[in-house]
């Protein structure tokens, strides 16, 4: 399998993989995600989503061991 990535600085998204016992990386994305005058909300999402998906893993933490 694939290691994953988080890319996401969510406590509670991080606490749901480690009780899936996955190993996995973390990565907070430092973007603007506020919303765009006039930008839908389905737009919003498909920008962030894109955003976070082509920021570099550099500041990745390491694997995360489950509790």
């Amino acid at each position: 399998m694939l290691p994953l990535l988080l890319a996401s600085s969510s406590v509670y998204r991080r606490e749901l993989l480690a009780r899936l016992q996955l190993a996995f990386t973390c990565s907070s994305p430092d973007i603007d995600e506020s919303h765009h005058p006039e930008e839908l909300a389905v737009d919003l999402v498909k920008r962030l989503a894109k955003e976070k998906a082509q920021r570099p893993a550099s500041n990745c933490l390491p694997p995360a061991v489950p509790a």
